[in-house]
């Protein structure tokens, strides 16, 4: 039974692994883009000139559903929100 439990355990680790080489996969490929990270941020702050709170929240959720639909993987999806998530939560630095 110890055998066969090692078996189960091994093929668990093999799914993760599978699972964190393909979210690699995908920030690699999105590592290798040559924005100008600035430029991107200073267009996003941009689009939300002249908006109301509710407006630039909506804005907000729009982006990030259009943005979501090029990502092929569900389990890459919930990371990012489990990221985005605990940035959210997380202290502020001081500048």
């Amino acid at each position: 039974m110890k055998h066969q439990d090692e078996k189960v355990m091994n093929n668990e680790n093999l799914t993760n692994k599978a699972k964190h080489e393909k979210a690699m996969k995908h920030s690699a490929t999105t590592a290798e883009m040559s924005h100008d990270w600035d430029e991107v941020y200073a267009r996003l702050i941009a689009s939300h000139e002249g908006l109301t709170e509710e407006q630039s929240a909506r804005l907000n959720s729009s982006l990030i559903l259009l943005m979501l639909k090029h990502v092929p993987e569900l389990e890459q999806i919930q990371a990012y929100l489990d990221e985005s998530r605990a940035f959210s939560l997380a202290t502020p630095l001081e500048a």
